[in-house]
């Protein structure tokens, strides 16, 4: 039995990946569009007009997801699915595309963005026999790949790491040397407790899990102002999903609703 206060978690994550999506495919461009142009080599209106209508759909399953009600859990149920169907495209489209370093491992590394909307529509249809399996793997495989990328000093990681942690003024505090160390140090960990939150239902691990993945959501704005909003509100799937497994490990008592 998945708590209300999960599912009430996982409905609000939820919407908030799909409204940064949305954003991204509104003002910028998604990776989709990129491979219809790049790669399939489409006509630029065409791709240009799949990413606003991805956009408007994305913000209308938002609205649905926030809508309370059982009445409308069917409704609900569908709008997470189509998120969820729109996150697989988008890591699909960056696997396909080999654009960035670690492209390649786009699919496992966007596991929670991907499989928490789907999780989520089961469980508003009353399927949640699965949903704590499908979660732990979701983590364990993001995790995995994030702290496999640390430990390869990913370059994404290292700009991350000097814009939060180096003034803008002055000499920086952090050099390579010392930003390569903080990413073995952090890769390392990952990739432990992608392997422990498979065999332990522990409400530490899974609560650590959540709050190094708001750590790590939130430097995007710490490095880029909060203009770097949407790629903070996509992640939100990684605090969430953890956290939805801290709820569900939680002793009992605790939280009551």
């Amino acid at each position: 039995m998945v708590p209300p206060a999960a599912i009430r978690l996982l409905r609000i994550a939820v919407a908030l990946a799909a409204l940064g999506a949305a954003y991204v495919s509104w003002f910028q461009a998604s990776s989709v569009n990129s491979l219809l142009f790049i790669e399939l080599e489409r006509d630029e209106h065409s791709a240009r007009n799949l990413d606003i209508a991805a956009a408007i759909g994305l913000c209308l399953c938002a609205a649905v997801l926030c809508q309370p009600g059982r009445h409308a859990a069917r409704l609900a149920s569908g709008a997470a699915a189509l998120i969820g169907l729109w996150f697989l495209a988008l890591a699909t489209a960056d696997q396909v595309l080999h654009s960035t370093a670690f492209s390649h491992l786009a699919l496992p590394a966007a596991a929670l963005r991907i499989v928490t909307p789907i999780l989520l529509a089961l469980v508003l249809l009353g399927r949640s026999s699965r949903v704590e399996f499908g979660l732990r793997v979701a983590v364990a495989s993001t995790f995995a790949v994030h702290g496999y990328e640390a430990l390869c000093h990913n370059p994404k990681f290292l700009d991350l790491i000097f814009l939060n942690l180096n003034s803008d003024t002055g000499s920086p505090l952090f050099g390579e040397a010392s930003a390569r160390i903080i990413l073995d140090v952090i890769g390392a960990v990952d990739l432990l407790v992608a392997g422990l939150v498979l065999f332990l239902r522990s409400p530490a691990l899974a609560g650590y899990m959540a709050l190094w993945g708001a750590v790590t959501a939130l430097s995007r704005c710490g490095a880029m102002g909060w203009e770097a909003w949407p790629a903070v509100a996509v992640r939100m799937t990684h605090v969430a999903g953890p956290l939805a497994l801290f709820l569900l490990w939680r002793p009992r008592g605790i939280i009551k609703r």
